[in-house]
């Protein structure tokens, strides 16, 4: 068994220093097929989600809007139905 003296080494390799050669021989990434493969998993999920909040503004902007278009339906049945009785007082 070694002993060890109870001073560290004079020289210690930073962690760059080991991780930085290893970098240097790693084989280039496809950035095209990476970024593909990345879109394939991840599309459906913002798909979903997208269509979720679409759906959500779409309805808060029909609920905004309903009670104004069922006035503006009202006035124009009446103003028919006025008009069609004006008509066949006429006659």
């Amino acid at each position: 068994m070694t002993q060890r003296s109870g001073h560290p080494p004079r020289y210690v390799p930073t962690l760059t220093e080991v991780v930085a050669p290893a970098l240097a021989q790693a084989p280039a990434l496809d950035t095209a097929a990476l970024t593909a493969e990345v879109l394939k998993t991840v599309a459906p999920l913002v798909e979903q989600e997208l269509l979720k909040a679409v759906q959500a503004q779409i309805q808060t902007q029909l609920s905004a809007l309903l009670p104004g278009l069922q006035q503006q339906i009202e006035v124009a049945v009446r103003v028919a139905i006025d008009q069609a009785l004006a008509a066949t007082v006429v006659e």
